[in-house]
């Protein structure tokens, strides 16, 4: 099975002048967590992602946040901590201080077996399919995985 055939073909692009602030936004109004970062033309930048944010985003302590003290799970080491808050140097950053610039991607007439090796090789969940210069469509662990169960359920 081709790529293609399980690629999403409609791709959000967001300007890398785009602030964090308002990338966090977008990712929750479009129920996404991250995006190819392109000029105006179109022009593949680079891409990033909620994770890129948390990764590199400044905390602060409930000290100085003053806040009610609470829990959660942090997401980059899964350990239950302290809510923390970032900071808001963090969200006025333009994201292109955040993104990822040299994105993986493949070709949309790559096979399947293609990205399920990119994805257990490496930390992504999402690769970018290009045609030329163009981003052509998006796959992610998720359309690999309902390509799978598609696959299973026809085999049973």
């Amino acid at each position: 099975m081709k790529i293609k055939d399980v690629m999403s073909k409609k791709v959000l692009s967001v300007d890398p002048e785009m602030s964090v602030k308002e990338f966090i936004r977008l990712m929750e109004e479009h129920h996404i967590t991250g995006a190819p970062v392109t000029d105006d033309k179109g022009k593949l930048l680079g891409v990033i992602s909620v994770a890129d944010v948390i990764k590199k985003s400044n905390y602060v302590n409930k000290e100085l946040a003053h806040c009610e003290e609470c829990y959660e799970v942090d997401p980059t080491t899964g350990l239950v901590e302290v809510h923390k808050y970032y900071t808001e140097e963090l969200f006025e950053k333009q994201i292109s201080c955040l993104m990822t610039k040299k994105p993986i991607f493949i070709s949309p007439e790559s096979e399947i077996e293609d990205a399920v090796k990119i994805f257990l090789e490496t930390p992504i969940h999402r690769i970018l399919i290009m045609e030329g210069e163009k981003v052509v469509g998006i796959v992610s662990t998720k359309d690999i995985l309902k390509a799978l169960q598609q696959t299973c359920k026809k085999g049973a």
